[in-house]
């Protein structure tokens, strides 16, 4: 994605950094929404697991979707008061 914005700036005549922003924002909180989204994921459902809790797919996606949900709605009252 990082070469696409690259290819875009010199023809874009708004704010620039906020596409930077956007695209930083959305790789690391995207990740929060399945286990397999991110290795801190992937990590901690194994070290629950390893003690005796197990977590499926489906309750972590459940609580994943909420979690993205919150952070992005942050994220975009973020850039907006930012940009």
């Amino acid at each position: 994605m990082g070469k696409i914005i690259l290819e875009i700036l010199p023809n874009y005549n708004g704010e620039t950094r906020i596409l930077w922003w956007a695209l930083s924002l959305g790789a690391c909180l995207g990740g929060n929404m399945t286990i397999v989204g991110t290795a801190a994921n992937m990590v901690g459902v194994s070290v629950a697991k390893k003690v005796g809790i197990e977590i499926s797919f489906k309750e972590f996606f459940g609580y994943g979707v909420m979690i993205v949900l919150e952070t992005t709605v942050m994220s975009l009252i973020y850039l907006y008061i930012r940009y």
